[in-house]
């Protein structure tokens, strides 16, 4: 699977959203946005698919920005102090523009409980910084082996140093990996 970016603009003009890159989702900072930091500790798939892969794109004239990129997720080698080890990924804020002056990653791990029905099982995972960053702790302990499908959302907000703040969200798409 290949990983999706999302960009956070920050943003002195509006920008025109139209879909023309399925791979990038770009938000503009100091305006409305459907993004939230809150996120539900259940959701349907059609909840959770929501939040990476939108293909919405809004440009903005002479913004800064930066990228949230998801990457992927994997049983983690990391994690094989536990029984039965544990899953997890990477995520990171990416080539931040010199007028960003304060950033944030939160990123929460799903898993897929029932029937089109997924729960949070781990985090929030909460990372604060000047920039670029990445998360290396975002992990879930795995309770067995059982084959099951997992899922880390990504919420990324940033403020400029005009003060204009937004919030961007991502995931890493839906991974059956061995832990339950």
């Amino acid at each position: 699977m290949v990983a999706c970016a999302v960009s956070l603009l920050i943003s002195l003009t509006a920008g025109a959203a139209h879909a023309d890159d399925a791979e990038t989702d770009e938000l503009v900072f100091g305006t409305a946005s459907a993004a939230t930091t809150a996120v539900p500790k259940t959701m349907s798939d059609e909840e959770i698919s929501a939040y990476g892969g939108s293909g919405l794109r809004a440009k903005a004239a002479g913004g800064d920005f930066c990228n949230i990129v998801p990457g992927q997720m994997w049983k983690r080698t990391s994690g094989s102090g536990y029984r039965f080890g544990t899953v997890g990924g990477k995520p990171r804020m990416a080539n931040c523009t010199s007028g960003v002056r304060s950033t944030k990653l939160e990123s929460y791990v799903y898993k897929r409980v029932g029937w089109g029905q997924w729960t949070q099982v781990a985090g929030p995972f909460v990372s604060r910084g000047t920039g670029n960053m990445q998360q290396l702790s975002v992990q879930y302990i795995c309770k067995g082996l059982d084959r099951n499908a997992f899922q880390i959302i990504i919420i990324g907000t940033g403020t400029n140093s005009r003060g204009q703040t937004s919030v961007g969200r991502d995931s890493t798409g839906s991974y059956s990996l061995d832990c339950s």
